[in-house]
């Protein structure tokens, strides 16, 4: 059997050029010039005999040989990847990269304090937040951990790990209250006809199991917007409760109850692909439940 001398570096550009249909961008991502990584495909094309790529004005896009080759040669890169990471031990002066995805609410209110101290730990960890569909970035293993509520991974086989639970609340303005005339307590049948401002799936989460489904009139999905179209006094929102802590800017908005109706909690994983996780990325995970058992929410 023939063994290739392919050098890795050549694969390497491939993969990038691949991941990002640019020449320029994989450079720039490599550390390396435009023209090397160029050289590095048509060594590659010479050494293989096929054409991995075609190009047109907005950049390059790969043939079907392309295709099926990244298939194998992505998945044999991380695996290189993850197995040198693993002979590491990690410190201050380790060098690795960790991708993750968490909701931009937990990035900016809950977690923010946690990766600036990981960061000053870890000067030289690089973590890049990714926002994508966790499940399927996972599985192509794309991602290193996803931070997300457990109904998110049901059904997969991924290592799961739980970080806590929260209260979600229903809100509005005192505009929007006044011009309805409501009290700050909601029966179901308010819920049911009042606009509804939410994440579609979340608001399906809290009435599972019930005879009643609450539809958005209006689908946010993050805290962010949600809280910005209900100050505009568009209807009753629906979200975080952690979202709302220490905002300057909630003066005229009013949290408020639900009359004869109990919510269910939501939990929030850790989750990871079995059997790929680097030593990097474990350490951010026993981190991260250091710091969760450290913070409870209230």
């Amino acid at each position: 059997m023939a063994i290739t001398n392919t050098n890795l570096n050549l694969y390497r550009s491939f993969v990038s050029v691949y991941d990002t249909r640019s020449v320029r961008r994989a450079g720039e991502i490599l550390n390396m010039t435009h023209s090397a990584v160029s050289q590095n495909i048509k060594e590659l094309n010479k050494q293989l005999g096929v054409k991995l790529f075609n190009s047109n004005n907005k950049g390059v896009y790969p043939t079907s040989d392309a295709t099926e080759l990244y298939k194998v040669i992505k998945n044999s890169l991380d695996a290189i990847r993850e197995g040198e990471e693993n002979l590491k031990s990690v410190n201050e002066d380790t060098k690795a990269v960790v991708k993750l995805s968490m909701p931009s609410s937990l990035a900016s209110v809950y977690f923010k304090d946690f990766i600036k101290d990981f960061c000053t730990k870890f000067p030289n960890v690089r973590l890049e937040f990714i926002r994508n569909n966790d499940t399927m970035l996972l599985a192509q293993r794309k991602l290193d951990l996803a931070i997300n509520l457990d109904c998110s991974f049901e059904g997969s086989d991924y290592g799961i790990i739980d970080l806590f639970t929260f209260n979600s609340v229903f809100l509005a303005s005192k505009d929007f209250i006044a011009d309805n005339k409501l009290k700050q307590t909601l029966n179901k049948k308010q819920l049911l006809e009042l606009p509804l401002i939410g994440h579609k799936a979340l608001l399906s989460e809290i009435t599972r199991g019930r005879d009643f489904e609450l539809t958005p009139r209006i689908v946010a999905f993050t805290a962010e917007l949600t809280f910005a179209l209900v100050k505009a006094g568009l209807g009753i929102g629906h979200t975080f409760a952690y979202a709302l802590e220490n905002r300057p800017d909630i003066d005229d908005i009013v949290v408020l109850k639900t009359q004869g109706l109990d919510f269910p909690k939501f939990k929030t994983v850790i989750a990871y692909n079995k059997g790929h996780l680097t030593r990097i990325a474990q350490t951010f995970i026993d981190e991260l439940k250091a710091y969760c058992a450290k913070n409870p929410l209230s």
